[in-house]
């Protein structure tokens, strides 16, 4: 289980931490594209970006939308995509 930050969002280091200690077992990460509490917004990039640094081989990564936040914002649509590939 990551931690978040006060603002709903992952922390990013506890994610880092995490996979450092854990980086023999897939992770399956759950990212926040408007939390129904908070509107917590995760940075999908700088996950993709933790997991591209680690060289993690195999990981899912969901993106849940809350749908009243969605249709705010063009950028969050683009973002709530399910990346399971890290950048290029």
């Amino acid at each position: 289980m990551i931690k978040t930050e006060t603002n709903g969002e992952i922390d990013y280091e506890d994610l880092r931490e995490t996979l450092r200690i854990h980086r023999d077992v897939p992770p399956i990460i759950v990212a926040n594209i408007g939390t129904t509490m908070k509107g917590a917004v995760d940075d999908v990039d700088k996950i993709r970006g933790i997991l591209h640094d680690f060289a993690v081989p195999s990981f899912y990564t969901h993106c849940d939308v809350a749908e009243r936040v969605l249709a705010r914002s063009e950028e969050r649509r683009r973002l709530a995509t399910d990346s399971t590939h890290p950048p290029e």
